[in-house]
C-alpha cells in the first residue's frame, strides 16, 4: 500500500527520525533506512522533515538585516535569465558568510514575501502616481518628496533597480532611525 500523503509528523516520529539520524546520518541515504522504521512516511518526506525542521544545526532565529540584504543581492546577481533561483547554492552562501545554516523554506519564505510586498507597494504607488511617473526612480522620488525639494535624496542617473532599492532602504532607515 502507498504512503499516506500529508500525514502529520508527531513528536514521537520526530524523535525517531532524530535518533535514527544520529545513528545513520553518516550513510549516503539514511532516509531509506528510517523509512523502514516508520513506514507511514516516504524517504522523501523524512528527508524534507529533517532538512527543514529537525536538523539541530538549523538556525531558527529570524533573519537579521545583514542576511536579508545579502539574500536580496545574491538573488539579484545569481538568478538565471529565466528567473530561476538555485536555493541550495544560496543556503551554502548564507552558511559560509554568516555561519548560520538556514532552511530552504526560511530563505524562500523571506524572498517570496518580500517580492509580494514590493509588488503590492508598487501597485499602491502606481495608483497614487501621476501618469508621468513611469519608472522606479520616479517612484523613489515620489515616495520621498517633501515640502521642499532639497529633502529628495539624489540617485545616479544610470542606477539599476537594485541600487534604487538599496537607496530607498537606506533613506527609510535614516528617516525611521535618526
Amino acid at each position: 500500500m502507498g504512503k499516506i500523503r500529508g500525514q502529520r509528523f508527531t513528536e514521537e516520529t520526530d524523535k525517531i527520525i532524530s535518533d535514527a539520524m544520529k545513528k545513520w546520518g553518516h550513510l549516503p541515504n539514511p532516509y531509506v533506512k528510517i523509512c523502514g522504521i516508520i513506514p507511514n512516511y516516504s524517504s522523501k518526506q523524512i528527508r524534507y522533515r529533517w532538512i527543514s525542521k529537525l536538523n539541530p544545526s538549523l538556525c531558527n532565529s529570524p533573519l537579521d538585516e545583514d542576511e536579508k540584504l545579502f539574500i536580496v543581492q545574491w538573488v539579484e546577481n545569481n538568478k538565471t535569465p529565466y528567473g530561476i533561483i538555485h536555493w541550495r547554492d544560496l543556503i551554502n552562501e548564507v552558511k559560509n558568510n554568516f555561519g548560520k545554516l538556514r532552511s530552504e523554506n526560511t530563505l524562500k519564505n523571506f524572498w517570496h514575501l518580500r517580492r509580494r510586498s514590493l509588488n503590492q507597494k508598487k501597485v499602491n504607488y502606481d495608483s497614487k502616481l501621476p501618469s508621468n511617473y513611469v519608472n522606479e526612480k520616479d517612484i523613489y522620488l515620489f515616495h520621498f518628496k517633501k515640502d521642499d525639494d532639497e529633502n529628495i535624496p539624489s540617485i545616479p542617473l544610470n542606477a539599476n533597480p537594485l541600487e534604487i532599492l538599496c537607496s530607498v532602504a537606506e533613506e527609510l532607515y535614516k528617516r525611521d532611525f535618526p
